[in-house]
């Protein structure tokens, strides 16, 4: 996944924010407000915040929308139905 970040980051022309994620996230146990990229006007705010949210994002897309192909052609014929749904429309929110 880093290696995805760092194609992303050279493509928007400042390679050095592939190198990794964000030092100021919180961490599985921590509150997303314990940390400053999480806060109002915190960090995900900065042009390097954008920057990531924007390219994770796309990566939580791309992985959801492989699990629902596979959903889909995993239950194709046996008459279960989808009903999935998707708002890409998150800023940054904790899981529930």
């Amino acid at each position: 996944m880093l290696n995805f970040l760092k194609q992303h980051a050279e493509a928007y022309g400042n390679p050095l924010w592939g190198l990794s994620g964000p030092h100021d996230t919180p961490t599985y146990d921590q509150s997303p407000n314990s940390n400053s990229f999480c806060k109002d006007e915190g960090s995900r705010e900065s042009t390097y915040g954008e920057f990531f949210l924007y390219w994770y994002v796309e990566q939580l897309i791309t992985y959801g929308d492989c699990l629902l192909s596979l959903a889909a052609s995993t239950f194709s014929d046996t008459g279960v139905q989808d009903a999935t749904t998707w708002n890409g429309h998150v800023k940054c929110m904790p899981a529930a």
